[in-house]
Order: structure tokens, then sequence, then C-alpha cells
């Protein structure tokens, strides 16, 4: 049954009898406020009143005494905090069967109980009463800070005689007993026992006057003395149990569990499974009230795994003070290491004032500063670095967040600029080089992840790795070495690949393996390698990763190919053939790079296939095979093996030249690997293998160091192919290259080098073999004129043919001229001639004479371009009388052309005669026929002209005339001369503008 308020003085009340009554004994005047249940006792009128007394048959009797929350955990803040309560305390009253009964009013019932042994937990083990000399023992217990400074019992200033005794006498377990065990909740989440038999709370029974100052009822845990009454001394309090913190708050306020100001609950089961009867905690006082308990406490377990130490000091319910010390180890690197987390309270400068509440005082001591790492395992060739040394042996003040569960670590800063601390680190990679960087660590105490339903390292690392203020470290461009370089050779020794396994990083994201043997690994780097910088000529940040064949087998025989690390991303482009370079031998030959290797330097290509020890073109150059052609003809995949060993994969190497460090890439690989003659479309060239040797295709580019910055060289040749020009299968003419090469330096003026066969002039060209067989066929090595144009490179030369006399014949004027032009995007093309039409040879028999030229045009995808020509035959005769002098000539010839579809073949005659007398009168007349064939078309044209001249006067008639012989259908009609189609203005519509 339940009393208000108002039960202030001593009442007296009907009560039902019955073996169990509740009610709330209320004293406003010193705030007494204390829930009671009554367990086998039943109050019996007695003179005016009541007393309590056991009830007939009934051993168990006792008094349970119920106190308001004794704690609050708030959070640390310096808003409006939400204030969580903690359970309530029970104190157990044992009342013996033979007591002679308690008065039932409120004083009689706390002076009862003064008197009467605490029930508690059988684990809290039993007390002896203290002995009387112990009464006047100097009873103080000082506790260090983590100051070291010494802290004096608040107690001590009210001269109460206290008694220190760690080595009290203490008995074995109480007697077994069905009342509720007493429970102290005077710290949230934790419940604890002091011991039994001589244990007791001591109170004021009356109200406490002091000059008019009632003094505030509190009850204080006290030890019995043999000589009758108590002694409060330091006392052992054992863990019972841990629970979640239960309680309302304001909704307003912010959450508690954001920032903990006591023990968590994994902190908690530590302080309840480890504060033993053999090893309690050790309270100075324990005073507890209706505002809430004021105690000072701490433990200490120096073999537990996890807690070490504990410091727990409130009053009237509101931390004071807090301190708790862990022992673990930091994540992802493994060192030995102290979490210090402190709590007190100190004034906050709030808006407008100031405010007192919780400050944080958190830090991690480093215990082992530096950590060594094996390489020959998975974990080991994750993580490329042999050892880790952490310069921040201690981190700054700051407060602990959690991470995942019991993995915490620290923020420092001040608003909303705080920030994880970082630990300076000083790292071996695998070569031996030092390597700086900064990372915050997480700290992770003994004995995470044992435990079940609590996180796993699994956890941990998924956690871990969605974190990345916490996993990434910047590492500002150092070289870092991947993996194991491998033993280095000499100077002297065949070039190494570039870079070997050197990265320059920049980021890199960390975690660890998903168990506990906190092996740190590299989840990601991004970073730059050199080589392909030099190459693609910008700066170009990779994501990179290990391939998980280097993980499981390192760079053994199941990883022939010694690829180590694999490009995540959008794959750097390293041109092999630069635009410069391509010039219709290889056109916009490129390498997306996929991954790096210590035998290779970049690979190209499927990882896996590189791993196994198999090079194919086809995915190395994958995207750009598709438009790479040799010649302008015929594309390289139809040429070069389908796969093939790595040794005819690209090489991107590293050498000396003149005392400075050389990058070159180099690839040969042989040509016609699947037939010896491959067509080109359309059928007017084929390439085919050469009888010089095994065709081949080169290409190499070197980038070299100088004063002024890097050079590059690029060359690609071509060698033994023969490309074929003809209609059908029968070859008309054969162009042997034996080696043709385009070199460009730094992007100037390219160099064309083509060193040719004899070319072959066959079927229905054969004629032009005789003239053929003058050409020099070194005559593009080294040419004397090169010029660069915006769509190719053009190549020429021309050198004169010696003259020949014999009796009446001579042949003279001959000069034999080459062309040869290599587009950037096209096939190549070929030009001969024999004399040009401005400058024709000279054939002269006796009186007789002529001339004429041959031009041959070719290209490598259309076959005959051009093949135009004339000769001319005749005779003249002059003759100089002195006063007039006169001349006349007879001259006949054919001219033929033929230009893509555009045929012509042209007969003619011209006869010319010319009078002058004295220099004063001239006249000359010229008569012209010719008969031309043009497209199915035969045409004849007549020309006359004569010219008279008398002195300055001069006058010129011409007469002509054309006829069509055949084919004038061929001429268009007016519809065909208006077709509409195609683009521009219409013609219909020219033809009326212009009567407009």
């Amino acid at each position: 049954m339940s009393y208000g308020p108002n039960h202030a003085t001593e009442r007296k009340y009907r009560l039902p009898m019955n073996h169990a009554n509740r009610f709330i004994l209320v004293r406003p005047s010193d705030q007494v406020r204390v829930e009671v249940d009554l367990i086998g006792l039943i109050p019996m009128p007695a003179g005016a009143g009541h007393v309590l007394r056991p009830a007939t048959g009934v051993t168990d009797c006792g008094i349970v005494v119920t106190l308001a929350a004794q704690h609050v955990m708030e959070r640390l803040t310096g808003v409006p905090s939400r204030l969580v309560i903690s359970a309530p305390t029970v104190l157990t009253f044992k009342v013996p069967p033979n007591h002679p009964g308690i008065p039932f009013s409120l004083t009689g019932i706390l002076g009862a109980v003064r008197e009467l042994p605490l029930v508690v937990d059988p684990r809290a083990g039993e007390v002896a009463p203290a002995a009387a000399e112990a009464e006047f023992a100097s009873a103080v217990e000082v506790l260090s800070e983590p100051t070291g400074t010494a802290h004096r019992d608040d107690l001590a200033k009210r001269g109460a005689a206290q008694a220190d005794s760690p080595s009290a006498a203490t008995l074995g377990a109480p007697a077994a007993t069905t009342l509720p065990a007493s429970a102290l909740a005077v710290s949230s989440r934790l419940d604890l026992s002091p011991r039994g038999n001589s244990t007791r709370f001591t109170h004021s029974v009356d109200p406490s006057d002091h000059n008019g100052r009632i003094e505030y009822w509190h009850t204080r845990l006290a030890v019995a003395r043999l000589g009758g009454g108590v002694i409060e001394r330091t006392a052992d309090l054992i863990g019972l149990r841990a629970k979640t913190a239960s309680g309302t708050s304001a909704a307003w306020a912010a959450d508690v569990n954001s920032a903990l100001s006591t023990l968590s609950i994994d902190e908690a089961k530590a302080v309840a499974n480890q504060a033993t009867s053999a090893l309690p905690l050790r309270a100075s006082h324990v005073i507890l009230s209706p505002l809430g308990a004021t105690v000072d406490m701490r433990g200490e377990w120096p073999s537990a795994p996890m807690l070490k130490a504990w410091r727990h000091r409130t009053a009237l319910g509101r931390d004071q003070y807090e301190r708790r010390v862990l022992f673990g180890r930091l994540y992802p690197f493994g060192h030995e290491a102290i979490l210090t987390i402190t709590r007190e309270r100190a004034i906050i400068g709030v808006p407008n004032g100031s405010r007192t509440g919780l400050r944080a005082r958190d830090r991690i001591t480093v215990r082992s500063p530096i950590k060594t790492y094996p390489g020959n395992d998975k974990a080991g060739r994750q993580f490329p670095f042999s050892s880790v040394e952490l310069l921040t042996t201690e981190t700054p003040n700051g407060t602990v967040e959690t991470l995942i569960g019991a993995a915490r670590y620290i923020r420092v800063g001040v608003g909303t600029s705080k920030y994880a601390a970082h630990f300076k680190c000083l790292a071996t990679d695998r070569a031996g080089r030092p390597v700086r960087f900064e990372l915050p660590l997480a700290f992770v105490p003994e004995g995470f992840g044992t435990v079940s339903g609590q996180p796993t390292f699994g956890d941990l690392a998924t956690a871990y790795a969605n974190r990345l203020d916490l996993s990434i470290a910047r590492l500002d461009g150092q070289t870092i070495a991947m993996a194991d370089p491998g033993p280095v050779g000499s100077a002297s020794a065949a070039p190494r690949p570039l870079d070997g396994v050197d990265v320059i990083a920049n980021l890199a994201r960390l975690g660890a393996t998903s168990d506990s043997a906190f092996r740190p690994v590299f989840r990601e780097l991004t970073g730059r390698v050199p080589g392909i910088e030099r190459f693609t000529q910008a700066p170009v940040p990779l994501e990179l990763r290990y391939v998980s064949a280097f993980l499981d087998n390192g760079f053994g025989s199941a990883n022939p190919g010694e690829v180590f690390l694999r490009i995540a991303e959008t794959s750097p482009v390293l041109g092999l053939a630069e635009r410069a370079v391509n010039g219709g031998i290889a056109s916009a030959l490129s390498m997306h790079v996929t991954g790096l290797s210590r035998r290779l330097g970049p690979v190209g290509g499927i990882v896996e296939q590189t791993v196994a020890g198999t090079f194919d073109p086809k995915q190395w150059f994958k995207s750009a095979l598709e438009g790479f052609t040799l010649l302008g003809i015929v594309k390289i995949k139809e040429l070069i093996p389908d796969t093939g060993p790595l040794a005819d994969a690209p090489v991107i190497s590293q050498g000396i030249v003149d005392g400075l460090r050389s990058q070159t890439v180099r690839w040969t690989t042989r040509l016609f690997a699947k037939q010896n003659m491959i067509p080109a479309p359309g059928g007017f060239a084929r390439l085919r293998k050469g009888s010089g040797g095994q065709p081949e295709l080169s290409i190499e580019s070197v980038v070299t160091p100088t004063a002024g910055g890097a050079v590059a060289r690029t060359t690609c040749t071509v060698s033994n192919v023969d490309l074929c020009f003809g209609l059908g299968p029968q070859d008309l003419v054969v162009v042997p290259f034996r080696k043709l090469s385009f070199t460009s330096i730094d992007g100037r003026k390219p160099d064309l080098d083509a060193e040719l066969g004899r070319v072959q002039f066959l079927g229905a060209l054969a004629f032009v073999g005789v003239l053929a067989r003058l050409v020099d066929p070194a005559g593009f090595h080294d040419p004397p004129a090169l010029d660069v144009l915006p769509d190719r490179v053009r190549s020429t030369f021309s050198a004169p043919v010696p003259n020949v006399a014999v009796g009446m014949f001579s042949l003279e004027n001959i000069v034999f001229g080459a062309q040869l032009d290599v587009f950037f995007d096209q096939a190549p093309e070929l030009a001969l001639n024999f004399a040009t039409f401005a400058n024709p040879f000279r054939l002269t028999v006796s009186a007789l004479g002529g001339g004429g030229y041959l031009a041959l045009a070719m290209s490598a995808s259309s076959g005959l371009v051009r093949l135009e020509g004339a000769l001319e035959f005749g005779a003249s005769m002059r003759v100089d009388l002195g006063v007039a002098k006169g001349s006349v000539s007879a001259m006949g010839g054919v001219y033929f052309l033929v230009e893509g579809n555009q045929e012509r073949l042209t007969g003619y005659l011209r006869i010319r005669g010319e009078l002058n007398v004295l220099g004063l009168i001239s006249a000359a007349i010229e008569l012209f026929l010719a008969l031309t064939y043009d497209n199915g078309v035969l045409r004849g044209r007549a020309e006359m002209s004569v010219k008279v001249k008398l002195l300055f006067v001069s006058k010129t008639v011409r007469v002509s005339m054309e006829r069509t012989f055949a084919g004038s259908n061929g001429d268009p009609t007016f519809a065909q001369l208006m077709d509409p189609g195609g683009d521009g203005p219409r013609p219909w519509d020219t033809y009326c503008l212009a009567f407009a």
C-alpha cells in the first residue's frame, strides 16, 4: 500500500494483514523518499502504534528498500543534453525470525535497517567485522589521478574515521536465502554488490538540524565493528551484471548514444565479469540519496584481456570524473597500444555565459612503435611495406568515437572542424626506401570479435573500408616498390623493365585481413606509372589493385608473366606508333595498358592471359588493330600471329645512354604468320612475303632526358614485304620493300627511309621493264628531297641517265624521277617518270629526230592511278640565204593517258613553215591535224594559222574545225545537264536566273 508525500510524521494506519506490503516513506524536511517492500513481515498492534514482526512460520523475512535512480548518463556536448537515468538501486535487509519487532514508522524503519545485515549475491562473499582499533586508523585512501596528483577522499573533510582494509578478512558465501539480492546501480549499465555479513548502511534516523539548516538525507556504506557501531572505510564492490541504460528523456534533447559518458555495454560486461570477489572494485565511499549516488571507486585487472583499469567518481548521481584504461592494438597496422578514456566535469563556455558539462580527454598511447611484416604470404604481398614505425606515440586529447562495436578512434579539434587524430608513420617499402605518410588509426581492444553476436573482424574490415576519412593515406607522390623488385643486376646486364615495380603513389586505401592477425593490406592505390607518362606525355593518375594470382603465388611458376598490379578503371593509352610514325605503315597503333609486370613493365590485354605467360596481340591492341593497317591496305591483324609467348610482347625497358637513364618501348612481330600473300580490298594490290628474309614489323620508341627536357625518338620499320599491283591474279608492278622505316624525333620533320629492291614490270607493262633496269634501287635510301605535308610525307628524287651517241644515233636528256607519298590516313602511292612533258627526252637519227616521256603513278589501295606518255618523230630543214631565210618541219606523234575511268589516245601531225626577208617582212603558216579517242568518243580536229609581220605590225589568222566521227551519242542530253542531283545550287535555277 502506498502512502503519499504528506507522510512526514509518524501517523498510524490500519493495514491489511498479509505477508507482503509496499509503501513509500516520504519526509519533506530532509527529502527522504524511499520505496519499501515488506517480505514476511506483518504489522501488529503494540501500544499506541504498530510494530513489524515476522509472520508465523516464515523464516526468510526482510525489508526491501528501493531508491530512485542513483546515476544519470549524459552526452558530451554543449547543447541541451538528453539525460538517461539508471535503474533503481535495491537494498535488501534480512530480518531474523526472532526479531522483537520494528516500529512501523518512518524513523522506526530507518533505524531498523541500520542494524540489519544486507542480503547480497552469493558471488559477493562476506566480510568479517572490523576490529575496534581500526576505528582510530587514518582511513583516507589516496587515489592517483591520470596526471599523477593525489586526490583525497571528500569524506575526510567531515573528519570521519575510516579504515582502508584491503586485507580485511572475507568469509565464504552467504547463507542461501529466497530474498532478492541487493543491487547498487550507482553507475549506469552496471549492477554492483557489496560484500555480505558485516556490511551495513548507516544514516540519520531523524532530520539533522545544524543551526537551522537541515542536512540532506543520505545513507552510507559501512562495516559493523566488533564493539558495536559501524565504521566507514574502503569497501569492496563486486560486479553482478551489465545492462543497457533505461529511462526516459525529453524528445528535444540530443541522443546520448552519440557520445558515451560512461561505460559502453562491452566495457560494462567486462567490469561485471572482472570485478569478482578476488579482484573487486575498491570504493572509498558509497553514499546513496534521493538525488543520486556519490561514489568513488576504482578497479585494476592487469591480466584482463581488454579493460585493464576503471575509475569512476560521481556526486549526487552526476559524473565528476571517469577513466578507463584498455589494452589493444591499432587497426590496421597492429601496433600494441593503450586507450585511455577520461571524462571530467568542467565549466564549458556557451553563448551568453557558461555551464558545467562533461569534457572528454581521451587519448591513445602507443606501446610498441615498430611493427614488421613478412612478405612471403598472401597478406604480405598485398602490403608493400616490410615495416611501419609510428612516429606519433601519443595522440592529443580528444573524444573517442565508435567505428564499430568496441573499435574506436580519437577525434580532435573544435566544433565543426573536428577530425580523426592522425598518426605520423615511417614505412619501409620492399626496396628498402623510406615512405612517410599520416593515417588515422582505430583502436581495437583485446578480445574483439570473440563474443558471439558482437561485430567480428570481417565486420570491422568492412566498416573501416567504408570510412574513407580513416582508411585513405596521402602519399604525395612518393615512389613505392609495390612488390619485391628481385635481384638487381649490374649496369652491363640486360635492360630491366621500366621502373620495375615502382609506382609514384598519390593515395592509398588501406585495410586489413578479415581475421585477428592485424595484417594490413592495400585495397586500392591511386598513383602514376612514370614509364606510361613518358610515352603519353601527360600525367595519368591510375587506380591500381593487386592481381589475385600474384597474391596467391607471387612471382612463382604460376605467374610466369610476373604481373602484380591491374589498372582498375579507364586504361591509359600507350601510343607505340604516333601520328608522325603512322604514315600508312602503322596507322594509329596504340596499346591500352591493363596491368604492370615486373618482367615486361606495362602490359595490355587480358591480365589473366599475361599471368599465364601468353601474349595475344589481338587483346593487347584490341581497339587499335581494327584500324591498324600495313602500308594502308591490309589490316595488321591478318598478318600477325594469333597468340604467342610473352617473348613476343612489347617490352618497356630502361637503359643508360650517355650516363642518363633512357626509356624504350619495343615491339617486333612476324608478318604473314598465317599465309604468304594477302590481297587488299578491291583486288588492285596485294602484300606478300619478300624474298629477302622473314617479314617483320618493328616499332621502337626511345625517350631520353636532356637538359631541356625529354627527347622522344620513334621508329616504325617494315622489312621484306612485296607490294604488288595488278588486275586479278596478274601482277603488273611489283615493288619490293627491303626496308621501309619512318622516324620522328619530338614531332620534328620526320625521316622516311625506303630501301627498295628492283621494281618489276610484268604483263601489259613489261615494255617499261627496259627502262626500269636503269633505276637505281637505292634511290629512296636517304633521299635528297623530303617534304612534310598536312596529310602525307613525300619523298622524291630524280637521276639523269647518261646520254648515248653512236654514229648517226643519239639519245639524250633522259631523266628518271620517282616520288613516294606515304599518307597518314590512306595507302601509299608510288610515281615513276622517264623524262617529263615539259622536258622530254630527245632521239636523233641523222636528219630525223623526235622525243617523248612516260609517267606512271600507282596506289596500294586502288592500283594504277595514272599512266601518261607521248612519242613524237619527224624531220625538219632550215635554209639561210642571207637576205632571206626559212625553215620547214613535219612532226607526227602519239599521246596516251589512262587515269581513273578516263582513257585517251591521240595521234597528230604538225606541219610548219616560216620565211623571213631582211628581218622586215616575215610570214609563217602552221597546219595541225589530230585524231583523239576519249572514253568511247572519236573526235577529229584541224587547225590552220597564218601569221604575217610587216615592220612593227603583226597579224595572225586562225581557222579551226572539229568533227566527231563516232560516239556522239555519248554527249549528255539537256535533261542530264539539268539534273538537280548532288550538292550545290540546282542547274535549272542557275539557268533561269541568268535571264532574270
